[in-house]
């Protein structure tokens, strides 16, 4: 999502909006890739133009497949369908062992808070995943970790590590937060950041910690957030891979089994489909930088990883860029990949490798390689990236997007719980409002949710329901449900 992973950066390359949108009325909006807010990115790159699109009702209510059956299902008839099927690497393709990568990422933010003068007896505490989730908001001026209903509720919020009463929040923020705006028209740079990625949701904790400092030395501003963006600059950046400087490249390149999960039923998938040379096609788009990629994938997919792919594209900038613009596709250069400067004329072909690019350029290839060139060629795009990989490329393509969410596991890691008191990022939705609700106008064109029957065998593990009877849905629970086709615990659900 950003680092090697990323982009080149400095401060600015940091600077991330995961433009999502809510849609509960028909009105305009603008999605913008960049707008220079604070947070991490997924890749590097300039400032794009903002487009306008039309906001699309999000009143049906699907049902959150926790069933693997269930969404192999889906996800089989999304394959089946389609004729280039692409994906993310982070994530997507490469899975992550989170027990050990959270209390990794907690580590060097705390030495790294350290290094800028805070007193280490505070700060060196042991990681603890219960105090963490996916969607949730640090507010600058309070401080407090905040979660937001589609509405702009504030439904949950802890001031340090101790969760506020329902009270205290009401008191507080009242019935609306007062930036919901904002976080709906992307303007996400003063104010606060949200936390959408198994990269960055670790540093909530070290976040929680510096607002109990804060508070104990009755500084009320809470203006730490450079100072935990810092810590991802000082051990993130392309160079720290290639150098092996900082403290997460050297720990992943010397023990990548400790922190990347063997997925060989992935793998042989991957390999039958390059293979059998049918549809669908394959492709890679990765943020990642040439070098950090090939590491992670000669680990998980072996040395000829390159030739399962017709198009490989790194270091490609989807979070601001690559879905909406047409930037240049370079060359990789053999000898150094970090001084790659030549623009390429891109084809498609077994190993074929690129930095950059768009895709509108790589669709206009798949349209070439279709065998009725007058139709648009179906695609498909994985990925994990709630606004890199999902909102963005269903707003300026017309590829479908499969989200993956591993918070739907059947028996998922506590990492991906929310903390106590919060909803759940997937909030199971009751089978009375399922039944009520019509299909949406965007929802019609996109593969159908299970059947009736289907829904009522599907388990929903804690995950899903976490103990909470609200049928309520966060802000950004229905931001994934509007924009993609379907959503599932992990690429392995697409191999039946």
């Amino acid at each position: 999502f950003f680092f090697a992973s990323g982009g080149a950066f400095g401060f600015r390359y940091f600077l991330f909006v995961w433009s999502v949108s809510r849609g509960l009325t028909r009105s305009r909006i603008r999605v913008m890739a960049n707008d220079g807010s604070s947070g991490l990115d997924a890749g590097g790159g300039s400032h794009s133009p903002r487009a306008s699109i039309d906001r699309v009702s999000i009143d049906q209510k699907k049902v959150w497949v926790c069933d693997e059956e269930a969404q192999r299902k889906l996800a089989s008839e999304i394959s089946r369908s389609v004729g280039w099927l692409g994906f993310d690497m982070d994530h997507t393709l490469i899975e992550y062992n989170v027990q050990n990568l959270y209390p990794l990422i907690h580590d060097f933010l705390v030495q790294n808070i350290v290094q800028q003068g805070f007193p280490r007896s505070h700060f060196e505490v042991k990681f603890d995943p219960s105090c963490v989730g996916k969607g949730l908001i640090l507010d600058f001026g309070t401080g407090d970790l905040l979660q937001v209903s589609e509405g702009g509720e504030v439904v949950a919020a802890r001031h340090g590590r101790r969760t506020l009463s329902r009270d205290e929040i009401k008191a507080k923020y009242g019935n609306r937060w007062k930036h919901f705006d904002d976080l709906k028209e992307f303007r996400w740079g003063g104010n606060f950041n949200v936390f959408l990625t198994y990269f960055d949701i670790p540093s909530q904790y070290v976040c929680q910690l510096l607002t109990e400092y804060y508070d104990q030395k009755k500084w009320f501003r809470y203006d730490y957030w450079p100072k935990v963006l810092k810590g991802f600059i000082d051990n993130f950046t392309p160079m720290n891979f290639r150098d092996k400087t900082g403290m997460f490249f050297p720990a992943l390149i010397k023990n990548p089994q400790k922190y990347i999960v063997p997925r060989p039923n992935v793998t042989q998938w991957i390999k039958n489909m390059s293979r059998h040379g049918s549809s669908p096609r394959l492709f890679l788009v990765t943020n990642s930088h040439v070098d950090f990629a090939d590491f992670l994938m000669n680990f998980s997919f072996g040395k000829e990883w390159k030739s399962m792919f017709e198009a490989v594209i790194y270091f490609s900038a989807k979070g601001r860029g690559f879905f909406s613009e047409d930037p240049d596709f370079i060359h990789v250069d053999p000898k150094d990949c970090h001084c790659s400067t030549q623009i390429a004329d891109p084809s498609l072909g077994p190993g074929n490798e690129y930095i950059g690019g768009s895709a509108k350029v790589l669709n206009d290839l798949f349209v070439k390689e279709s065998s009725t060139s007058s139709n648009q060629p179906k695609v498909c795009y994985v990925g994990d990236h709630l606004k890199g990989d999902v909102l963005l490329c269903a707003v300026h393509t017309e590829w479908k997007t499969v989200y993956i969410a591993e918070e739907l596991k059947k028996e998922p890691a506590e990492e991906f719980r929310s903390p106590e008191a919060f909803l759940p990022f997937f909030p199971a939705e009751s089978k009375e409002s399922e039944e009520k609700q019509q299909p949406s106008p965007r929802s019609s064109s996109r593969p159908s949710p299970p059947s009736q029957q289907e829904q009522q065998q599907t388990r929903r593990t804690n995950v899903c329901n976490n103990g909470n009877k609200s049928a309520g849905r966060t802000y950004f629970s229905a931001v994934a449900l509007e924009y993609s086709s379907a959503i599932l615990s992990s690429v392995a659900d697409m191999v039946s």
